[in-house]
């Protein structure tokens, strides 16, 4: 069993100010936030499935500036999710490219 230091790969940054990111595109339907990463030394609960697909990311050693969702939006605060969730099309379109995740539990893919 491999061990990932997942919070080396995260850091807050304005979407607005970058130039090159790619998104990650992971999970539909509804959350269960059960697992805990560091990001600029405050703990925040992903999904497994986003957990999988950073470890997976931070395995193949390519440094990268990622938008993630559940990540990059407050999930416990209603307003600014609906604030961002009306960005998702520009931010998706602006990204260099769209990485979409499928969950390794999927045997039908």
């Amino acid at each position: 069993m491999r061990s990932v230091e997942i919070y080396n790969l995260l850091r807050l940054g304005e979407i607005d100010h970058c130039e090159c990111y790619d998104a990650l595109s992971y999970t539909w339907g509804a959350p269960v936030f059960s697992r805990s990463v560091n990001i600029n030394g405050q703990s925040i609960y992903i999904t497994e499935t986003l957990y999988t697909a950073l470890g997976a990311l931070c395995y193949a050693r390519k440094r990268r500036r990622l938008w993630i969702d559940a990540v990059c939006i407050n999930q416990k605060d209603d307003d600014e999710k609906a604030s961002q969730v009306a960005l998702m099309p520009r931010i998706y379109r602006n990204s260099l490219q769209v990485l979409a995740w499928v969950s390794e539990d999927n045997k039908e893919m």
